[in-house]
């Protein structure tokens, strides 16, 4: 996975691999998307919600809108209907 700004102020591009075959346990329904906030303007953040989006099987990217001068804690995973697979290790992407 990778998560990067490169011309916004207000949103990060975060792209990722399918999961594999060999890893999926039935029909891969899509894909989970959890994000935090955890700086501002360099300063730790406390008590902000997690974010929660689902995207298609076939969706292998998506544009997060986010706070500008903050960093984001993202991870993704794959879901089928017995639920989610485990998530990605942690990205920090920042938004400047």
């Amino acid at each position: 996975m990778t998560a990067q700004n490169l011309t916004s102020e207000s949103s990060i591009d975060v792209t990722w691999s399918p999961v594999p075959d060999t890893h999926v346990n039935g029909i891969l329904l899509g894909y989970s998307i959890k994000y935090r906030r955890i700086l501002t303007a360099d300063r730790e953040v406390f008590d902000i919600d997690e974010h929660v989006l689902r995207v298609e099987p076939n969706d292998r990217s998506i544009t997060l809108l986010v706070q500008t001068y903050s960093t984001y804690r993202i991870q993704v995973a794959g879901f089928t209907r017995k639920g989610i697979g485990p998530y990605s290790l942690v990205y920090a992407g920042r938004c400047l």
